[in-house]
């Protein structure tokens, strides 16, 4: 049951694409952390999302879907958390798609700006 492309949750703007075109844009990583490496890539349309690649899940597909709509149901309300895009269940690979903000961090928020430009 694992498909290739990218799902898109309601109410969200973003041009739909599969997960090729994701694989193939111009992509920098934001960071490393304890539940996998965050980038910064391009959609069509000139978006710019933070996709998020978790490493060790081990949830089948449809679980896994679950669990990203509940999250998303927690973040559309929430004020500190930035609503939940997309994501993509593919073979072993399990991607979160954000808004991306530029300088926006758990660490910029707590520590202050920083004198980098991604």
């Amino acid at each position: 049951m694992s498909s290739s492309k990218l799902i898109f949750l309601k109410g969200s703007e973003y041009e739909e694409c599969g997960l090729e075109t994701l694989l193939y844009s111009n992509a920098h990583v934001l960071g490393r952390g304890t539940f996998g490496t965050t980038f910064k890539a391009q959609l069509p349309g000139k978006a710019f999302v933070a996709v998020k690649r978790l490493k060790g899940v081990c949830l089948p597909e449809i679980d896994f879907a679950a669990k990203v709509k509940e999250l998303a149901k927690m973040a559309a309300g929430h004020d500190n958390l930035l609503p939940l895009k997309a994501y993509c269940c593919h073979m072993n690979e399990r991607l979160l798609l954000h808004d991306y903000k530029h300088l926006s961090s758990l660490a910029s928020a707590l520590h202050g700006e920083t004198n980098f430009d991604i």
